[in-house]
């Protein structure tokens, strides 16, 4: 109970993914979330596998309500959040040069669920988390983005 415990929105693949092992084995606790069941679990075995303390938790970053779930169930199994990383992230599919659509072809319904995940669930994801990193004695919040937002 005494390990640092690391949030990670995004968690089961990917950058969040590696993020968890390399705070794992740095002794760190990590909380992945991902909205996808499958991935989350497997990534969650490998990670025990390799000897890291890792729980997942199903959530959906563009919903508050399971962020804030998904919070609540972390601090009651650890006590504490020391850092967020609000990794996770999605794109409105390929663009052009890989053989995707343009711009001008993305739908609005397609572009809001790009904004409620990477605009609003990096805002849910550290509303949840702030609460409890202060109640920690501080703590850091690590915003993943990419190239494509500038």
């Amino acid at each position: 109970m005494n390990s640092r415990v690391a949030v990670i929105t995004g968690g089961a693949s990917g950058l969040g993914l590696a993020i968890a092992r390399a705070l794992g084995a740095d002794g760190w606790s990590v909380a992945l979330l991902d909205f996808d069941r499958e991935s989350l679990g497997a990534s969650v075995e490998d990670l025990r596998t390799e000897g890291v303390e890792a729980e997942g938790f199903h959530a959906n970053a563009a919903d508050g309500t399971e962020v804030n779930d998904a919070v609540a169930r972390i601090v009651q199994r650890w006590g504490r959040i020391d850092a967020l990383f609000a990794n996770a992230g999605i794109s409105a599919g390929p663009g052009p040069a890989a053989g995707g659509r343009g711009i001008a072809e993305v739908d609005d319904a397609n572009w809001d669920h790009v904004l409620a995940v990477n605009l609003s669930g990096v805002m849910r994801s550290i509303r949840a988390c702030v609460p409890h990193l202060t109640a920690a004695g501080g703590g850091s919040i690590v915003i993943t983005s990419s190239s494509a937002a500038v």
